[in-house]
């Protein structure tokens, strides 16, 4: 049921936030993708698993979600 309309907990502020994060993901990895070289490619796949970090119920999630925002803003400054 989760991300249909069948789904009672669609407008809580936890699954608001998970489909926030997915174009926001692939907007980062479209500007990793674009300096991708040799160099870069350690750091970059670092960027890039961020979001395994964010995990866990409510409260949690959504205090992983937001460390993980800040140090996706803090690295592709």
């Amino acid at each position: 049921l989760r991300g249909t309309r069948a789904d009672p907990f669609r407008w809580a502020e936890v699954r608001r936030v998970e489909r926030a994060m997915i174009p926001e993901y692939i907007a980062a990895v479209q500007q990793l993708g674009r300096h991708l070289d040799p160099d870069t490619l350690t750091e970059s796949i670092e960027i890039a698993s961020l979001p395994d970090q964010v995990r866990g119920y409510e409260d949690i999630k959504l205090r992983r979600a937001k460390a993980y925002r800040d140090e996706l803003a803090r690295r592709l400054r």
